[in-house]
């Protein structure tokens, strides 16, 4: 501890000093020589007086006594220094403005009375002040972009007392790492060791701290080791530090695992929460088993232990659906008289909810309120879901209105799954209830929310609710994303109201809600299936407007539509602009180019591309086969039909539906019933359910051939299989086979 005495002698020094260093010239200093011997001894009078006087008004002229002998300029921050020594004033210290006094007194004026303000709270260990001044320090040197390298040296070296040194370097490392400065703190940290001076273990553990959480992973290990080696010796919180850094930031298991030890080695002994945390750890990277053998190890060596770790293993355990041995896990700590919290509970009661295990779950929640612990809110969540889960509402919602009776508030959680739960079971009338009741209880539905109630309201055909649901999103607070808006794009589609469809994208745009490719397809989709390419083709314009690129579905889409009106030349046209794009990969450009030459009567060309694709280590796929099968069945070919359709099979593609419907109406056109019903038996054989377009083809291949029985029998089979056609669609098909209403 410093006396006064060293208190007097530091100022005594820094105003000499101070004074020294404005006299610009040698000469100066050299005529002035007589007129500072009598300032010396003056100076040290006033500061007896000081000492002996307290009653000296703060009036007092200091500056009488150091007056520029060449200009007579008072120096203006004097009598502040004088005011802060004889009152210990922190008020009085923060009047100094530093760019005015800088401007006014030069910056070597200011830096020299700021040195002997912040010695000053150093020695009398006003630690929080000599941060703040060091702080205002910083940023004024930031602000005028002044080089911080000598900042350290120049604060320090006009003191000989230790103790205001060494708080001066504490706080200014912590001031550089607490304003994301690590390169200075680091910097004036090396520096004190060349001086000879050691920070203290508070100011290292924060830097390490600093370091640590920016992941400066090479400044973090020379840290710490040259604390090992010259001090200050890292401690309990500096071990923590660092094992933290391992567990979260660095992820080194071994590493963290060598921190305990060496913290063992070095006498410190870990805390509960250094156990925790580096079980923790473990747990999360999925080294459960380790874990569970490190709690173990601790227990036997008496080590101390709360519910925290044990819960990490709990969780860990579930997570790998080792749900018996986390039970196990559970009656040990129990049994080792460490009682589990409403945490441990949750853990267990989430599993077994979600293993459909809701008994056992509901026997936990009656465990806890027999010891007293009071289950929280994601308890009963966990509960909530599991029952609904399984479709069990009226059991979630009873559950749902007994916490709000155990006096709970709920939360948005608890309303999503209630709300998401009933739209499963199709009971929109309790989930629409559900949302007004949130709504009404001030809590704002999150965007998920929204969404499953417009997604709900899309796939029932409820336009106009789902309509209301948007405009909602849009007063208030939960903005629709893409998704939201697709489903009510894609219902206004199916109903086709395009021009309705294009009128909600602009107003999303306007929104700030960006369109995906997945809406425009579901016009371009719409257009193309009316038989309106060209309308379809017209909104790609649109598309780059919000800057998004066609893709592959977006072009494949219009040219088929396109492929399907009398003049397909267009189509070709769109194809040799996808591929100028880059658009398609080489499987989807060759499939499409098969079918545009199948469509121009190209077949052998068509043909011709399937080994060109094998050759340059492409691999057709059942679209590209499917093509080539329709336009040989279209001409009659259906033995090259066959051929790659058995091509298709052997190379391990199942056909679809689509591509059986495909042989089995050319096979259909030519009177080959033999075979059709060697494919039929296949297409049961391999599970491909059939539709009503190939019982269609079927029925009228066999009323050509004027085998009215097979008709009948075919008939049957449709109606077995549930196929059930329109009406108008039935009545058109009887009336061409010539069957009778029955």
């Amino acid at each position: 501890m410093c006396t006064f005495q060293n208190l007097r002698l530091l100022i005594y020094h820094l105003v000499i000093f101070s004074k020294f260093c404005l006299l610009r010239f040698q000469g100066i200093l050299k005529r002035s020589f007589f007129f500072y011997s009598r300032s010396f001894a003056s100076s040290a009078l006033l500061v007896d007086e000081l000492s002996a006087d307290s009653s000296m008004s703060d009036d007092s002229s200091f500056t009488d006594y150091i007056v520029d002998p060449i200009t007579h300029r008072k120096p203006m921050l004097f009598p502040v220094i004088v005011r802060v020594f004889k009152t210990s004033s922190w008020e009085v210290a923060r009047e100094i403005r530093f760019a005015m006094a800088a401007k006014k007194c030069g910056y070597s004026h200011l830096m020299h009375a700021l040195t002997v303000i912040i010695h000053i709270f150093a020695i009398l260990e006003r630690n929080k002040e000599v941060y703040i001044l060091l702080r205002d320090v910083v940023g004024f040197h930031n602000k005028i972009n002044f080089n911080l390298v000598g900042l350290f040296p120049t604060l320090v070296n006009s003191s000989d007392c230790p103790l205001g040194s060494t708080i001066i370097l504490d706080e200014l490392i912590k001031v550089f790492a607490a304003n994301s400065m690590p390169e200075n703190a680091i910097h004036v940290f090396w520096q004190s060791k060349k001086m000879g001076l050691n920070p203290g273990i508070r100011a290292c553990n924060f830097l390490l701290k600093c370091l640590a959480e920016a992941k400066r992973t090479e400044n973090v290990v020379s840290l710490f080791n040259e604390m090992k080696i010259s001090g200050p010796l890292p401690n309990t919180f500096s071990f923590t530090i660092m094992l933290n850094f391992y567990c979260h930031g660095h992820q080194n298991v071994s590493e963290a695992f060598c921190i305990i030890e060496e913290m063992e080695r070095s006498g410190e002994n870990p805390t509960i929460v250094t156990y925790c945390t580096y079980v923790h750890y473990l747990c999360k990277v999925g080294c459960v088993d380790s874990a569970l053998e490190f709690l173990k190890v601790l227990r036997n060596k008496n080590k101390p232990l709360n519910s925290y770790c044990y819960n990490s293993v709990l969780w860990g355990l579930c997570n790998k659906d080792e749900v018996e041995k986390a039970f196990n896990l559970f009656n040990e700590m129990t049994h080792h008289g460490i009682s589990p919290d409403a945490y441990s509970y949750t853990i267990l009661i989430e599993r077994v909810c979600k293993e459909g295990n809701l008994n056992k779950g509901l026997c936990l929640l009656k465990e806890m309120e027999l010891r007293n612990i009071k289950p929280t809110l994601v308890t009963y969540t966990s509960l909530l879901h599991g029952f609904s889960n399984y479709g069990m509402m009226e059991i979630s919602l009873d559950i749902f209105r007994k916490i709000e009776s155990l006096g709970y508030d709920y939360d948005q959680t608890a309303y999503q799954i209630l709300i998401d739960g009933f739209f499963s079971q199709d009971d929109l009338v309790t989930a629409e209830k559900l949302l007004e009741e949130m709504v009404f209880k001030n809590l704002a539905p999150s965007a998920y929310t929204f969404r499953s109630l417009i997604c709900g309201f899309c796939k029932k055909g409820l336009l106009s609710k789902a309509l209301v649901i948007l405009r909602l999103m849009f007063e208030g607070n939960a903005m629709p994303d893409s998704v939201a808006c697709g489903y009510i794009i894609e219902e206004y589609c199916r109903q086709g109201l395009i021009h309705n469809a294009l009128r909600l994208i602009d107003e999303m745009k306007n929104r700030g809600v960006r369109p995906d490719e997945y809406m425009y397809n579901s016009i371009i989709k719409t257009l193309c299936r009316v038989g309106k390419p060209e309308k379809a083709y017209c909104v790609l314009p649109s598309m780059f407007k919000s800057e998004i690129v066609p893709g592959v579905v977006t072009y494949s889409t219009i040219i088929n539509g396109f492929y399907k009106t009398p003049n397909p030349e267009k189509a070709i046209k769109l194809y040799r602009r996808m591929l100028k794009a880059r658009v398609a990969n080489d499987n989807i450009a060759y499939t499409i180019q098969i079918k545009l030459l199948c469509f121009k009567d190209k077949m052998a060309a068509a043909h011709k591309l399937i080994p060109e694709m094998i050759r340059k280590g492409l691999h057709p796929d059942e679209i590209c086969y499917r093509s080539l099968i329709f336009g040989f069945c279209e001409r009659n070919n259906t033995h090259i039909a066959l051929s790659l359709f058995n091509k298709m099979k052997r190379q391990g593609i199942v056909p679809s539906v689509a591509t059986y419907t495909c042989l089995i109406k050319g096979l259909c056109k030519i009177g080959r019933m033999d075979v059709v019903d060697m494919l039929v038996i296949d297409m049961r054989r391999h599970g491909v359910p059939p539709d009503d377009i190939m019982y269609n083809s079927i029925i009228l291949g066999y009323r050509r051939l004027g085998d009215m029985d097979r008709v009948y029998d075919v008939f049957k089979e449709m109606m077995k299989d549930g196929i059930v056609l329109p009406d108008y669609r039935l009545k058109g098909l009887r009336r061409k086979v010539g069957i009778e209403e029955k």
